[in-house]
């Protein structure tokens, strides 16, 4: 699916009502996003790993050498590391190293270990021709390897459930539109149904309008939370 066809599938409900709106596309592209945050954590609590290649985007990063001594607890490592350019964006997962997927370009795509922070000390001691990483407060990858493995990448691809799907625009200095929404059909189901209620109640609208519930009760059971 489409950014776009996303919308007009949301302005199409409304207007299926005979309710005038000037809803802006911004303003409905918010709500995609945010009632699209609450489905896919529901939907992955119950079912990890269902359609998880479906909602995942790809970055591509570039990353650059980092001076390890303004980080005293990676020059401990005494090994070259190597830092991504641009925070990586907010993902959806309970445990950000288990979430993401990170792989060289320049390298016929070896695949990075993401892991905690603690757990770079020991580098040292594992096998050569393996890299490690892990995000730091700052929001960047940081990698690095007990070999010279690393040290001549220039970019990464890191693939991972954006929290918000548009963010990838940022990191590529994309000024268009997203196209392709990360979204599965049965999915966005809810997610429309759940838009289209959250601009009813802006319209003062009763939501068992398009929805037969009797209560403040989500699509499927979920509960918005503020």
């Amino acid at each position: 699916m489409t950014l776009k066809e996303g919308i007009y599938d949301v302005r199409e409900a409304v207007n299926a009502l005979n309710i005038d709106s000037d809803f802006t596309d911004r303003h409905i592209v918010f709500l995609m996003n945010k009632y699209r945050g609450v489905i896919v954590r529901q939907h992955l609590t119950s079912n990890p790993g269902e359609y998880r290649n479906q909602l995942m985007q790809t970055l591509f990063m570039e990353v650059e050498l980092v001076d390890i001594s303004q980080f005293p607890e990676y020059a401990l490592l005494n090994l070259t590391m190597l830092a991504t350019k641009k925070a990586v964006p907010n993902i959806i997962g309970q445990q950000m190293y288990k979430e993401i997927e990170v792989r060289t370009i320049e390298r016929f795509g070896v695949e990075i270990e993401i892991t905690h922070k603690e757990r770079l000390t020991q580098v040292a001691h594992a096998p050569l021709g393996f890299i490690f990483g892990c995000r730091d407060v700052d929001g960047k990858l940081y990698l690095t390897s007990n070999s010279v493995l690393h040290k001549a990448l220039t970019k990464i691809t890191v693939s991972a459930i954006l929290e918000d799907p548009e963010s990838i625009l940022d990191i590529h200095d994309l000024s268009t539109e997203l196209e392709v929404y990360p979204i599965t059909q049965n999915l966005w189901t809810p997610v429309k149904e759940m838009v289209v209620n959250h601009l009813l109640k802006e319209l003062s609208i009763p939501t068992d309008t398009v929805v037969n519930n009797s209560d403040d009760t989500l699509p499927n059971g979920v509960t918005e939370k503020t």
